[in-house]
């Protein structure tokens, strides 16, 4: 690989984290999983409550609808989650103003629908982060699995400022689409994983090793971890 290709990385698990030290990949961080509960229907919620549930399940579900109604108040920019398909123009629009300071991947219409599109990927889902005056921010790929709303990837023109913003819109679609919670991971950014908290997100207690194997000799900024920006979308095991 480090004859073929300027940069090699890895998510190795548990019992082969040791073969890729041994094969010359250095640790860069863990990907850290994330989970916002949306209502009652969580079967976490569920086995807490236990019998004073039909009592306690009003006062939850306000408090859950209340929490969001703040964030969008304070959260900037205004948007919404609109659906929409693989195909729209304003997914490469919004790749053509990617930001410069983060390592990504190519999030082009061409190559999320190859990643998500196709029949064999899963019933993936994308939509699109859209202002009041319609201007898309973001583009967001998603699909509902046992009550789950399951983020498989997450972009916008300025991640560190829109990323908060876009997760709040985005939990209120995936209730309205029937789940329970949304989950997610990433990798990368200091700046990044703190907008994904505001947005109500929490670690869950899971992740993945990121290990890196080689990088550009001119670019040792590359072993920089708030120069990365990693979400399942990198991570092609599914």
């Amino acid at each position: 690989a480090r004859t073929r290709v300027d940069l090699v990385y890895s998510f190795p698990n548990e019992n082969s984290a040791s073969v890729c030290r041994r094969a010359g990949l250095k640790p860069l961080g863990k990907q850290i999983g994330y989970a916002r509960i949306l209502d009652d229907r969580h079967p976490r919620v569920q086995r807490r409550l236990g019998l004073i549930r039909p009592l306690a399940k009003p006062l939850l579900g306000f408090s859950l609808r209340i929490a969001e109604y703040v964030r969008s108040l304070l959260l900037a920019p205004r948007v919404n989650c609109e659906p929409c398909t693989f195909d729209h123009p304003a997914i490469d629009a919004i790749w053509a103003c990617r930001p410069a300071q983060f390592l990504l991947g190519e999030r082009s219409a061409t190559m999320l629908n190859w990643r998500y599109g196709q029949a064999i990927s899963g019933d993936w889902n994308i939509c699109l982060a859209v202002t009041a005056q319609g201007q898309a921010l973001g583009v967001l790929v998603w699909r509902l699995h046992n009550g789950t709303a399951r983020i498989g990837d997450f972009f916008s023109i300025c991640p560190s400022a829109h990323t908060a913003s876009m997760l709040n819109a985005f939990c209120r679609l995936a209730r309205k689409s029937g789940a329970h919670s949304v989950t997610l991971q990433f990798f990368g950014a200091s700046e990044v994983a703190h907008q994904i908290t505001l947005a109500g997100l929490r670690p869950m207690g899971e992740s993945l090793q990121v290990m890196l194997g080689s990088m550009p000799p001119d670019a040792p900024e590359l072993a920089d971890p708030e120069r990365w920006y990693l979400t399942e979308f990198d991570n092609d095991a599914d």
